[in-house]
Protein backbone atom coordinates (compact mmCIF):
# COMPACT_ATOMS: atom_id res chain seq x y z
CA UNK A 1 0.00 0.00 0.00
CA UNK A 2 1.58 3.24 -1.16
CA UNK A 3 0.69 6.44 0.76
CA UNK A 4 1.54 9.95 1.15
CA UNK A 5 3.34 10.71 4.55
CA UNK A 6 6.25 10.48 6.69
CA UNK A 7 7.28 7.29 9.00
CA UNK A 8 5.58 8.10 12.47
CA UNK A 9 7.32 7.30 15.32
CA UNK A 10 7.13 3.44 16.39
CA UNK A 11 5.93 2.58 12.77
CA UNK A 12 7.90 -0.62 12.56
CA UNK A 13 6.30 -1.82 16.07
CA UNK A 14 2.67 -0.82 14.95
CA UNK A 15 2.55 -2.81 11.83
CA UNK A 16 3.86 -5.96 13.20
CA UNK A 17 0.78 -5.75 15.40
CA UNK A 18 -1.19 -4.69 12.92
CA UNK A 19 0.19 -8.06 10.49
CA UNK A 20 -0.51 -10.13 13.62
CA UNK A 21 -4.31 -9.20 13.76
CA UNK A 22 -4.49 -9.10 9.96
CA UNK A 23 -2.86 -12.72 10.16
CA UNK A 24 -5.27 -13.86 12.63
CA UNK A 25 -8.51 -12.45 11.43
CA UNK A 26 -8.19 -12.59 7.56
CA UNK A 27 -4.88 -14.77 6.70
CA UNK A 28 -3.32 -11.24 4.80
CA UNK A 29 -0.38 -9.31 5.32
CA UNK A 30 0.02 -5.37 5.04
CA UNK A 31 3.61 -3.86 3.33
CA UNK A 32 2.46 -0.35 3.76
CA UNK A 33 5.12 1.99 2.12
CA UNK A 34 5.33 5.76 2.87
CA UNK A 35 6.28 8.10 0.85
CA UNK A 36 6.92 11.74 1.87
CA UNK A 37 4.54 14.12 0.14
CA UNK A 38 7.12 15.92 -1.98
CA UNK A 39 8.59 12.91 -3.63
CA UNK A 40 5.44 10.89 -4.08
CA UNK A 41 3.43 12.29 -6.86
CA UNK A 42 7.14 11.68 -8.86
CA UNK A 43 7.17 8.06 -7.68
CA UNK A 44 4.20 7.14 -7.78
CA UNK A 45 4.15 8.17 -11.91
CA UNK A 46 7.08 6.11 -12.58
CA UNK A 47 5.97 3.00 -10.47
CA UNK A 48 2.87 3.53 -12.67
CA UNK A 49 4.30 4.08 -15.99
CA UNK A 50 6.70 1.82 -15.76
CA UNK A 51 4.31 -1.03 -15.02
CA UNK A 52 5.48 -1.88 -11.26
CA UNK A 53 3.04 -4.07 -9.82
CA UNK A 54 1.16 -3.10 -6.65
CA UNK A 55 -2.17 -3.47 -4.35
CA UNK A 56 -3.61 -0.11 -3.36
CA UNK A 57 -1.73 3.23 -3.62
CA UNK A 58 -3.64 7.10 -2.40
CA UNK A 59 -4.23 9.15 -5.70
CA UNK A 60 -5.77 12.45 -6.29
CA UNK A 61 -8.86 13.23 -8.22
CA UNK A 62 -6.80 14.41 -11.17
CA UNK A 63 -4.24 11.55 -11.03
CA UNK A 64 -7.50 9.22 -10.59
CA UNK A 65 -8.39 10.27 -14.05
CA UNK A 66 -4.99 10.29 -15.59
CA UNK A 67 -3.80 6.89 -14.34
CA UNK A 68 -7.30 5.67 -14.98
CA UNK A 69 -7.28 6.20 -18.58
CA UNK A 70 -3.51 4.50 -18.92
CA UNK A 71 -5.06 1.45 -17.68
CA UNK A 72 -3.22 1.62 -14.29
CA UNK A 73 -6.11 0.47 -12.06
CA UNK A 74 -8.80 -2.51 -12.21
CA UNK A 75 -12.24 -2.86 -11.36
CA UNK A 76 -12.97 -4.46 -7.93
CA UNK A 77 -16.63 -4.78 -9.10
CA UNK A 78 -16.42 -8.34 -9.91
CA UNK A 79 -15.14 -9.40 -6.63
CA UNK A 80 -17.19 -7.30 -4.23
CA UNK A 81 -20.04 -9.90 -4.53
CA UNK A 82 -17.34 -12.39 -4.00
CA UNK A 83 -14.44 -11.81 -2.07
CA UNK A 84 -16.02 -8.91 -0.09
CA UNK A 85 -19.29 -9.97 0.16
CA UNK A 86 -18.84 -9.29 4.47
CA UNK A 87 -17.97 -5.65 3.75
CA UNK A 88 -19.60 -4.52 0.51
CA UNK A 89 -22.40 -3.30 2.44
CA UNK A 90 -20.24 -1.37 4.68
CA UNK A 91 -18.26 0.56 1.38
CA UNK A 92 -19.72 4.01 0.98
CA UNK A 93 -21.78 3.91 -2.96
CA UNK A 94 -18.92 6.04 -4.11
CA UNK A 95 -16.48 3.94 -3.34
CA UNK A 96 -18.07 1.55 -5.42
CA UNK A 97 -19.25 4.04 -8.10
CA UNK A 98 -15.77 5.50 -8.34
CA UNK A 99 -16.10 8.79 -6.58
CA UNK A 100 -16.06 9.86 -3.06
Amino acid sequence: WYQVGEEPKDFDEVMTKVNEKLKEEINVELDMRLIPDGDYQQKLGVMINSGEEYDICFVNGTDYVNYGNKGAFISLNDHSDKELKDYAAELNEGFIEGGA
